[in-house]
């Protein structure tokens, strides 16, 4: 039954507005019986395309998350449990995959950091953080006990995303770079759900700046300079706003069907640029956004429209595979060779306009990476 409500909540997030939409302090008011078709361009000024090198050494399953740092493409992929950087032409360099209980060795990857000093890696198997040089020599390993996997980091501090347990706890742990516990923060009630694979995202770095938002929660926190959590955003969507523990409403409400409609909306992923905040959701399973400007205050919500792409019949962001990434002012959005060689979806039939290296795609190659850059 688990699994049956990821995948219903999966597609049941939210809607949007136009003009009627307003700010009040931190509060994003939004309207969503009222939609808005907006243009992509409004926002982003270019989108590249990096078709991702392929071999019988390089194959990607299934992409987590992305981050591009000095010219170098890093990908978690899931499935071969292994971490691929490339040249940002999408050239193989190096490849990360040491399985096991060893020095330098993991068991199962669930998040990385890519810093001036190396590479940060979320080992879920043995609660700990590695750390390796950008060459991946393995240099140490921060233990923290915890059944946690996404965190984010800045030159003093780690904070890990405690996933849930069946006691009370606090959702995030602060620690120095030491490993010593800090703080902790955000306390929740008891919860005997699973991990979440499948679930909103948690943490965004915006330069020195760091955000986080509980899963399917619409307040999203800044830490800022006095070391607390501050409340930096929050979406309001009138009588559909959803205030609660999404866990706690399914366990309480489900009938004996175990179906339960959702009366509600509620954020799903959240991106943080250097202008714009960036949040979508889902109503009646179509995908919607709301774009806020953090230097007007101005917002607009609703449909997107791609138009920085000919032909290109797809929506932005690629919010339903649930691994879209976002990378200093990029947003990156991947695409498996299927759908846009697929006549059934033809979502992506503009793309190959883009960008001639598509031309001789086949079902063969890794994702092509779609990387968005933000005005």
């Amino acid at each position: 039954m688990k699994y049956l409500f990821i995948i219903f909540l999966f597609f049941i997030t939210l809607s949007c507005c136009n003009n009627s939409t307003k700010v009040y302090e931190n509060v994003l008011e939004i309207d969503y019986k009222n939609l808005e078709e907006i243009r992509l361009s409004d926002y982003v000024k270019n989108i590249r395309v990096v078709k991702l090198a392929t071999s019988n050494e390089v194959l990607i399953g299934e992409i987590v998350k992305v981050e591009i740092f000095n010219n170098r493409i890093y990908v978690l992929d899931r499935q071969s449990n292994t971490l691929f950087v490339f040249t940002d032409d999408g050239e193989i360099l190096y490849k990360l995959r040491k399985i096991g209980q060893g020095p330098g060795e993991y068991i199962y990857l669930f998040d990385f950091e890519v810093t001036n000093d190396g590479v940060y890696l979320s080992d879920i198997g043995r609660n700990a953080i590695l750390h390796y040089d950008n060459d991946f020599n393995f240099i140490r390993k921060v233990n923290h006990s915890l059944a946690a996997g996404n965190f984010v980091m800045n030159d003093t501090y780690f904070w890990i995303f405690r996933e849930p347990h069946p006691m009370p706890y606090n959702q995030i742990l602060m620690m120095d770079r030491g490993g010593y516990t800090v703080e902790e923060f955000f306390p929740k009630e008891a919860d005997e759900n699973e991990i979440n694979l499948a679930s909103s995202n948690l943490f965004q770095k915006q330069k020195s700046h760091i955000y986080f938002s509980p899963r399917y929660g619409n307040t999203i926190y800044k830490w800022d300079n006095a070391n607390k959590w501050q409340e930096f955003i929050t979406l309001s969507f009138g009588d559909k706003t959803f205030d609660g523990d999404i866990n706690e409403y399914y366990s309480k409400n489900m009938n004996k069907s175990n179906v339960v409609d959702f009366p509600y909306i509620v954020r799903k992923d959240f991106f943080v640029f250097n202008n714009f905040l960036l949040c979508d959701f889902h109503i009646d399973l179509r995908p919607y956004c709301c774009f806020y400007d953090l230097k007007t205050k101005e917002v607009k919500a609703g449909k997107v429209k791609n138009d920085l792409i000919p032909d290109y019949e797809s929506w932005f962001p690629m919010s339903y595979n649930g691994h879209s990434s976002q990378s200093n002012n990029c947003f990156i959005e991947y695409v498996v060779p299927e759908w846009i060689l697929s006549e059934e979806y033809g979502f992506y039939k503009g793309l190959h306009k883009l960008d001639e290296s598509l031309k001789d795609l086949t079902g063969e190659n890794n994702p092509v990476l779609l990387i968005y850059e933000f005005k």
